[in-house]
């Protein structure tokens, strides 16, 4: 994709009255979105653009944007480009953008994905880094969310094994990472080659829509879940009903470990909906079996 052309999609994308869907309707109707600069209001109603959309059009600035594309640790990938990630091509509402700081060759890796609430138990968080730390040994890598408690765990534990690389999934822009206690794990991760990765401008702050908006690369990217602890609601329960919808394999510790909070995974045991694993191997062993399995089929 063309230079201005980029630089338009980041001005569309930043009008908020204009949904994903809509900007991929008007890239396909028009050609280039530069094109719609020329149309007059009476045209771009009949594009579909409202009001509010077109008087925000008028006023884009394109050279706010170039800061993104200059940025020489900054990679843009569209849902255009030939290198976007083919996970998340056809799962439901896929990102337009993705924004990425750090190694992008593990987009293409196999991965467990790992996650569980901010209020885990010391015992469920080093479980859970325990895991990660051999399951990378074994050759998949840990995608998780940044958050406190199981995704901090999950995300040390993978820098302490194998490659020490790990993939981080951002609900706001990798320019202003959240949570800001987690600055210095962000910081490692890019220093270690792993990579950060969101969807939203990297300058934008945070926000909860987003955070539940991120389960879905976050479930998509991986090849299986684990849920190391959550109660009966919360984010981690959230992703498990992505992961169902994405049929993704989700395992949770056995309860016989007694990994405190473990009312969201047995009640998903108790659905099974999930396999329930006392060690890193029988995820590996599950994963490894299940790729096997769909090779043949291929």
């Amino acid at each position: 994709m063309e230079h201005k052309e980029i630089l338009t999609l980041l001005a569309f994308y930043s009008i908020h009255t204009l949904t994903k869907g809509q900007i991929i309707k008007l890239k396909k109707s028009v050609g280039n979105l530069s094109n719609l600069f020329s149309l007059n209001t009476i045209k771009l109603k009949e594009l579909g653009l409202s009001d509010g959309s077109i008087n925000k059009l008028k006023t884009l600035n394109l050279m706010n944007f170039e800061k993104y594309i200059n940025n020489p640790v900054l990679k843009i990938i569209t849902i255009f480009d030939q290198d976007y990630p083919e996970k998340l091509k056809n799962i439901m509402n896929p990102p337009l953008f993705l924004f990425l700081k750090g190694n992008t060759d593990l987009l293409n890796q196999k991965m467990l994905s790992i996650v569980g609430t901010r209020t885990a138990s010391k015992e469920a968080i080093d479980w859970g880094k325990k895991t990660a730390e051999s399951v990378v040994n074994k050759g998949y890598k840990i995608v998780s969310g940044g958050a406190i408690g199981i995704d901090t765990g999950a995300h040390e534990g993978a820098l302490a094994g194998g490659d020490e690389t790990t993939i981080c999934v951002l609900g706001g822009g990798v320019n202003n990472p959240y949570p800001k206690e987690n600055a210095a794990l962000f910081n490692k991760i890019f220093e270690q080659k792993g990579l950060l990765i969101s969807e939203t401008l990297p300058d934008e702050p945070v926000n909860r829509f987003n955070l539940l908006l991120r389960n879905r690369i976050t479930s998509a990217l991986s090849d299986g879940m684990l849920i190391v602890a959550s109660k009966e609601k919360g984010g981690a329960m959230w992703q498990s009903k992505v992961g169902v919808l994405q049929k993704k394999p989700i395992f949770c510790p056995s309860l016989s470990l007694n990994l405190k909070p473990c009312e969201g995974p047995k009640q998903l045991l108790d659905k099974k909906v999930a396999i329930s694993v006392k060690e890193p191997e029988e995820i590996v062993e599950y994963l490894n079996k299940a790729s096997m399995a769909q090779k043949t089929l291929v």
